[in-house]
């Protein structure tokens, strides 16, 4: 187990890396306001997708800011040409950070690494200076115990030394594990290496 948990900070140190050099697309951001009320709540904020998107992932992180985020997708007939949106609320307020398909590259990235009976996904996306990245992963290596899910939120000023970028929160998912992979249908997914 310890080398398991050693090889996924490997895998997300390096999935920084691989990501930090991402060149910049063209994309659409929303400033979402916040009440007094609601910087001081912790309870999930709620944030539905809306008429005609696909919910491919809501979740929460679980740290004192009560921060939640969903991820939906209008689909279109030509699967590059849908709009993909994260949307997120905390303490401080929210945003949401949109584009078109095949143009988020170096918006909104999308990195999948998998071996037999393990597989990582990672998220990033950035907007106003900073960067935030969902990893999760699963690893059923060790066929004697159950398998091991983890999904966790980092966000991070643009352009800081991956290795000094945090340690993420975990995240409480409303979805089902590996729900992220529904996104390479619409993203061009980078593999590992890439």
């Amino acid at each position: 187990m310890k080398h398991s948990i050693l090889a996924l900070v490997a895998i997300t140190l390096g999935s920084a890396l691989l990501l930090a050099g991402c060149s910049t697309g063209s994309a659409q951001a929303t400033k979402l306001a916040a009440t007094p009320a609601e910087k001081s709540s912790h309870a999930p904020s709620n944030l539905p997708c809306g008429a005609g998107e696909l919910t491919i992932f809501s979740g929460q992180v679980e740290d004192d800011f009560g921060f939640d985020y969903q991820i939906c997708v209008i689909p279109s007939a030509q699967a590059d040409t849908s709009t993909i949106t994260i949307r997120w609320q905390g303490e401080g307020g929210g945003s949401s950070v949109s584009c078109i398909a095949k143009k988020c590259d170096g918006v909104i990235n999308l990195v999948h690494y998998v071996r037999p009976r393990m597989t990582l996904l990672t998220l990033r996306w950035a907007h106003g200076g900073k960067v935030q990245r969902m990893d999760e992963s699963f690893d059923a290596t060790d066929r004697n115990a159950e398998p091991a899910h983890l999904i966790s939120h980092t966000m991070f000023a643009e352009g800081i030394d991956a290795a000094k970028i945090p340690i993420g929160y975990r995240v409480k998912s409303k979805q089902a594990p590996l729900a992220l992979l529904e996104l390479g249908r619409y993203l061009p997914v980078r593999s590992w290496g890439d």
